[in-house]
């Protein structure tokens, strides 16, 4: 890789990182919230899948090998 691609990688990486971690702050406040308002429970968990599948995502870009080998059931 030339260093332009590098330093794209390497911020699309950031990114990625930076929008997982406002997803869990999300899913704390949600989770937070369950208790006094159950309707957000399907919220929650559609959250938390989205949030899971990104993780993935990021998993296998950043290790393919391993990613293959852990993959969840739905991707074999």
């Amino acid at each position: 890789m030339n260093q332009s691609s590098t330093n794209n990688f390497d911020a699309i990486v950031v990114a990625e990182i930076q929008i997982l971690r406002s997803g869990e702050r999300r899913l704390e406040r949600l989770y937070s919230d369950l208790e006094s308002n159950s309707q957000l429970r399907d919220d929650f968990l559609r959250e938390l899948a989205e949030l899971q599948m990104r993780a993935d995502r990021l998993e296998a870009v950043l290790s393919p090998a391993g990613a293959m080998n852990s993959a969840p059931a739905y991707l074999t």
